[in-house]
């Protein structure tokens, strides 16, 4: 009796099911991309049979009032045309891997050798390797399902044009895509934002994980596009928003800030941090960040590259790479954040960023100094700071 949501998964290259229903009640496999499974039995979408043990008195009740929906199948030409299998045994005195329909619509099946099947083998309901249009009928569902190419890309996203954009179901959207990119987006432009079908959200962002809609979309975009930032994954290009930015990232951040995207430090020596090797991967950037008297480290003749940067510390290294390692701001009033009162860590530097425009807190009135900074955060300090077109 598992009522459990199976969504926003990519299942690749498996041997078996893709997603199989066993014993599942009220089941809700919803935008699930299925890449080339079942590769040595089952099919992409099997509903199969339990078998605890062979004790005859062991329940193994079929899978019941399953919803499938804005899932996306597609199979290589090599593979078995099978998309859908229910399964049913003579043995026990029959075991069946369904009860009744499933719920299912806004689907996708592709194969690419040939259309896709779909067999029930259960008595009095059977239908062998049937067609798209006989399995329709057969469940007395599916008509706003699919069976076009979807244009897949290598990581599973949806390509201009694919099919699969803007066809699912709304009802069982879910709020968010694998990577987080918000659900549904107007993917085919006309001005009605639908759910797409699969686990990926089609997204004419520049980032995959950074749709239209993100309160910081336009800046990291433009930080992007001065050349300060190549994301945190090439292919498929994604900058992580909600990631928090190390003390080491940081030092790339504002020298490539302070002196242009084609700025290249000198080699590092390994000598100025004990716990920052010239083997390190941006040992070049965090000597150079304390050359020019932007930081003097964490304390110990440490400079604790990989820990996180928090919302006071940033405070500091902008206004330093902003104006050079001399600058002081002026003194705190204690009277622009709640929780910045006079006297306490970094108020001064807090108080001179807000009074630049480059921030105005974290909400609430507050500017949350002890929080850490995320990508997006740093994307809107830098743009700001630096003044970045």
């Amino acid at each position: 009796n598992i009522r459990g949501i199976v969504r926003n998964n990519i299942v690749k290259d498996v041997p078996y099911s893709g997603i199989g229903l066993y014993a599942a009640q009220n089941a809700q496999v919803v935008n699930n991309t299925i890449i080339n499974a079942a590769r040595v039995g089952h099919s992409p979408i099997y509903f199969g049979v339990t078998f605890q043990d062979w004790d005859p008195a062991a329940a193994r009740p079929p899978s019941v009032n399953p919803i499938i929906r804005n899932n996306l199948i597609s199979q290589s030409s090599s593979l078995p045309a099978e998309c859908i299998f229910i399964r049913y045994s003579d043995e026990l005195g029959g075991l069946s891997g369904l009860s009744g329909n499933p719920t299912m619509n806004n689907n996708l099946y592709f194969h690419s050798g040939a259309p896709c099947v779909f067999t029930d083998r259960r008595p009095g309901s059977l239908l062998e390797a049937g067609t798209f249009a006989q399995w329709q009928s057969h469940v007395n569902g599916e008509a706003n399902s699919l069976t076009g190419d979807p244009l897949l890309a290598a990581n599973a996203s949806l390509s201009v044009g694919s099919p699969a954009i803007d066809s699912g179901n709304g009802a069982s959207c879910p709020a968010v895509d694998q990577l987080g990119v918000a659900r549904p987006q107007d993917g085919n432009g006309d001005g009605t934002a639908v759910c797409d079908i699969g686990a990926l959200e089609y997204s004419t962002s520049l980032f995959g994980d950074v749709p239209s809609t993100h309160w910081a979309a336009e800046f990291i975009e433009r930080l992007y596009n001065a050349g300060i930032t190549g994301g945190c994954s090439l292919s498929p290009l994604m900058y992580c928003p909600n990631a928090a930015v190390t003390r080491a990232q940081m030092a790339i951040f504002i020298l490539r800030g302070m002196h242009g995207s084609a700025y290249a430090p000198p080699p590092a020596t390994g000598t100025i941090f004990t716990d920052v090797p010239a083997s390190y991967w941006a040992a070049a950037w965090v000597e150079q960040f304390a050359a020019e008297g932007i930081t003097g480290g964490c304390g110990g003749g440490n400079y604790c590259p990989d820990a996180n940067i928090t919302r006071a510390q940033m405070a500091i290294f902008l206004l330093r790479g902003e104006h050079g390692s001399a600058y002081v701001p002026p003194s705190a009033t204690g009277t622009v954040f709640t929780d910045v009162p006079l006297g306490s860590f970094a108020a001064d530097w807090i108080e001179q960023l807000a009074d630049e425009g480059v921030t105005a807190g974290c909400g609430g009135g507050n500017y949350c100094p002890n929080a850490n900074v995320t990508r997006a955060e740093m994307a809107v300090f830098l743009v700001r700071a630096f003044s970045l077109p």
